[in-house]
């Protein structure tokens, strides 16, 4: 709340105390939503409803105050973080403003290209398709690495897939009968997962447009609408963050049940990342709680039970 963004280093600091903390810079209110993202290099990028800043990765103590800053055009004010997504080893970054979607390159920082968009198309109660002009807010995206696609979630649940050329963006004919509450693209960008208010997630082939297969909870066992969701760097593992506060590790190859269920919030989990190497998942709640998992501990201590994955 007091606007800080604090550092911490997963497996090298065994204390909860953050190993660097990085001040507000000038212009920032305190309580923003912000949304958070590393571009891929040495640098952490963190936007709010004002502008978009760029620190330095893990920050050192004498150059704390280090930050690159820019305005973002079109500044609405949220209660949730803005949609943002790393394209190209994060030399282009795509960020939803309201009902526009903008493209930022670190390398010109002062430069915004806003995205054509075309009329996208909804499918109606009576299962008729007609041009549907684009919401309020953006309520996710997702980016293929190649900065090719873009995969926009809508505030009724709409899945938009486009296909970009340079500022322009073509609307691909996929035809998906799914309400989505979240949305997860798989590092190579062949799977798009899509949870729903059920707590099934629904693994999407983007070459086809087509499901390949779904996630359904175990009879019993559903946490309610799914809120959150991440792929493992090596695209194999999905995470899985729920309304009522587990988080679900899915194989992405054998979907038949959860590798394994994370308790440790209570209530919604809104955000869900892996580590680069992929052995830390951390998550995040409503409840203010960030925990840490080492998966690879995790692993390790099942296995002695024979319920390793």
């Amino acid at each position: 709340r007091r606007g800080s963004i604090r550092f911490w280093r997963p497996g090298h600091c065994l204390s909860l105390t953050p190993q660097s903390d990085a001040p507000p810079s000038d212009g920032l209110a305190r309580g923003e939503p912000t949304a958070l993202i590393f571009d891929g290099g040495d640098r952490l990028i963190a936007l709010d409803t004002q502008a978009l800043r760029v620190w330095p990765h893990p920050p050192a103590r004498e150059g704390i105050h280090s930050v690159t800053r820019t305005d973002v055009p079109g500044g609405v004010w949220t209660m949730f973080p803005a949609p943002i997504a790393r394209a190209s080893g994060g030399r282009s970054l795509f960020v939803a403003r309201g009902a526009r979607v903008l493209a930022w390159d670190p390398e010109s920082p002062d430069h915004w290209s806003n995205l054509s968009l075309p009329p996208l198309a909804r499918a109606t109660h009576t299962d008729a398709v007609r041009d549907w002009e684009p919401p309020l807010a953006w309520r996710a995206l997702a980016a293929s690495q190649a900065g090719d696609r873009l995969y926009l979630l809508d505030q009724s649940g709409g899945v938009h897939a486009l296909a970009l050329e340079g500022t322009t963006a073509h609307r691909l004919d996929w035809d998906l009968p799914i309400e989505a509450t979240g949305l997860a693209l798989s590092p190579d960008g062949a799977t798009l997962a899509l949870g729903d208010r059920l707590g099934n997630v629904a693994l999407v082939d983007t070459t086809r447009g087509t499901i390949r297969a779904r996630l359904r909870p175990t009879a019993g066992e559903s946490d309610g609408r799914v809120a959150a969701l991440a792929f493992a760097p090596d695209g194999r593992t999905l995470a899985v963050g729920s309304l009522q506060g587990p988080v679900a590790l899915w194989a992405t190859d054998a979907p038949s049940a959860p590798l394994a269920r994370l308790p440790g919030h209570r209530g919604l989990v809104t955000a869900l990342a892996f580590a680069p190497e992929g052995r830390y998942l951390a998550t995040g709640g409503t409840d203010n709680l960030v925990n840490v998992w080492d998966l690879e501990c995790l692993r390790r201590e099942l296995g002695k039970l024979g319920l390793a994955w």
